[in-house]
């Protein structure tokens, strides 16, 4: 079966993960493993994920190091499609997911970053907290080999990004994520051929795809007018309605994790 992995943000646990995401619900109908990393208090009082700290960020050691062996105990204890593992985070849970991404990318086929940020936006404290309302803005070449560095003797595909963010984030500034796709464009030498609005998503969201040379989708951005640092969801009982409001997810009539799990090509037909 697939897995994804899911990385709650700051001040906010698995379980509320969980609750307002639906993830629970859509690993039941379409089949595949879940796992929740925790972060621990011990590690960072407000429950953040240290993507910003070098010892956690790159190689063999730290919160990547732990969430590899976690990967790696269900690839030893479940029977897991190593073709199919998604990641999943929000806010520091994102930037997380990305770091994870950079060191192992033979790993991961596809990654959905939330209010995320590029791999190599931060290396300390300081950078982090600054650049979470003013990132970095570096040309694609500069961004491609700070995610290159983490694993400079790979040369095999990298994975797919779908990138969300609302233009009314207060705490992660949407434009940390024109980074992100910047540098997974760059990645993947693929380019912006179409905006979609309107049916199903809605004038409040714009769906920008970027292809390769041979018109596969490498990165999909949700740019979402008018949300802050929230995931969306549409709380009731369609099929394609799920998640639950809560501080960190609001009712726009738009469930993203069903979308997510569609863009990660785990839909079973019903």
């Amino acid at each position: 079966k697939p897995l994804v992995i899911a990385l709650h943000g700051c001040n906010q646990s698995a379980g509320a993960l969980a609750r307002t995401s639906d993830w629970n619900r859509m690993a039941d109908e379409h089949d595949f493993y879940l796992i929740y990393p925790e972060q621990k208090i011990l590690n960072n009082p407000s429950r953040c994920f240290n993507w910003f700290r070098e010892k956690d960020f790159s190689g063999h050691r730290g919160e990547v190091a732990s969430l590899h062996q976690m990967v790696k105990y269900m690839f030893e204890n479940y029977e897991i499609d190593s073709s199919k593992v998604f990641i999943y985070g929000l806010s520091a849970g994102a930037a997380m997911s990305v770091a994870y991404m950079a060191n192992h990318p033979e790993i991961i086929h596809s990654g959905a970053i939330f209010a995320g940020s590029a791999y190599g936006m931060a290396s300390n404290g300081v950078e982090g907290v600054k650049c979470m309302m003013k990132p970095s803005k570096l040309r694609e070449e500069e961004w491609i080999s700070r995610f290159q560095a983490a694993r400079p003797d790979y040369v095999g595909p990298y994975p797919r990004l779908i990138a969300v963010h609302g233009t009314s984030d207060r705490v992660v500034h949407f434009t940390n994520s024109f980074q992100l796709v910047k540098q997974f464009a760059g990645l993947h030498k693929a380019e912006s051929n179409s905006t979609k609005t309107g049916i199903p998503f809605g004038e409040q969201i714009d769906r920008k795809v970027y292809t390769d040379s041979s018109g596969v989708e490498k990165v999909v951005f949700y740019l979402i007018d008018g949300i802050g640092h929230q995931l969306g969801v549409d709380p009731g009982t369609d099929s394609l309605q799920g998640g639950r409001t809560g501080a960190f997810a609001k009712d726009i009539d738009f469930f993203s994790t069903y979308y997510i799990v569609k863009d990660f090509g785990l839909l079973k037909s019903r």
